[in-house]
């Protein structure tokens, strides 16, 4: 029996790889099928190792070239393909040796309008059981600093990234931005201001170099501001905030105390007879 596939965007965002995974249920891009493998060839489609992911922005990435890089540049043998309309797509494994990697995702479009954006996504590790690799502005961004020194790492690269992103370390770089509940980060607030600096790869070279000097962001990227404060900015702000309502409430207490004894002060004078001061 041929691989089964239907659509991931039914499925709840935080268990999207699980239920890919435990269903058998995959995206159908383009060239979806193993290299040499064809409709009816159930036994290659099914004991060839695959690489799932995806390519996505505000918008999915339809029709854009995928091609896995050794961590050395080169391409791997036999390693492309094209994302589907979702900006899903399924490539042959690199090689039960090969687990370390890069995802490069060129041309296609965004919203039916060239794309004309390349996104990239370092793997560690690759586990072809287990993963699912989103590429994005965010995994992108990640990859730009590590090219800025290779010596760093993939792992620490995109450690600092989710730092100067002000993401929580439990969240990934791919699956969780998908979640549109998600408010650290806005993918439509980057690519908006991507196109006012003249393009995803001037952002990214820019910010990149912010990720690798350290110190604070200079823009923020989350739908939710709130959610894009340090937590220590917030707990300051927070304590301001209470002072200002309790000496609001001490002052407006004090106020309505001192006005409650001018009062009794007055119908006391009054009745002795004498004229308080006003």
């Amino acid at each position: 029996m041929p691989p089964r596939f239907c659509s991931a965007r039914s499925l709840p965002a935080g268990f999207l790889a699980f239920t890919l995974l435990l269903t058998g249920c995959a995206p159908q891009p383009q060239g979806s099928l193993p290299v040499g493998a064809t409709a009816t060839d159930s036994s290659a489609a099914s004991q060839t190792q695959t690489v799932l992911g995806r390519a996505v922005l505000d918008q999915p990435l339809a029709g854009a070239t995928i091609r896995l890089l050794a961590t050395d540049g080169s391409p791997l043998p036999g390693a492309s393909g094209k994302t589907d309309d979702r900006g899903y797509f399924r490539l042959a494994s690199p090689g039960a040796g090969v687990r370390d990697f890069r995802v490069e995702v060129s041309g296609g479009t965004r919203n039916g309008a060239p794309a004309g954006v390349t996104l990239k996504a370092d793997v560690k590790g690759f586990d072809p059981a287990v993963s699912l690799i989103y590429v994005n502005a965010v995994t992108t961004l990640a990859a730009a600093r590590l090219d800025l020194e290779p010596a760093l790492g993939a792992a620490e690269a995109q450690e600092q990234v989710r730092q100067y992103l002000r993401l929580p370390s439990s969240v990934s770089l791919g699956v969780d931005l998908e979640n549109p509940s998600f408010a650290a980060f806005s993918h439509t607030r980057f690519m908006r201001e991507a196109e006012r600096q003249g393009g995803l790869d001037v952002l990214v070279a820019s910010l990149a170099k912010e990720v690798k000097a350290g110190g604070s962001p200079t823009q923020a990227f989350a739908s939710n501001v709130l959610r894009a404060l340090d937590p220590k900015d917030l707990a300051k702000d927070f304590a301001k905030e209470v002072g200002k309502q309790v000496l609001s409430k001490a002052v407006g207490e004090l106020w309505g105390f001192s006005m409650a004894v001018t009062t009794r002060l007055n119908t006391f004078a009054r009745s002795r007879g004498v004229r308080a001061s006003s």
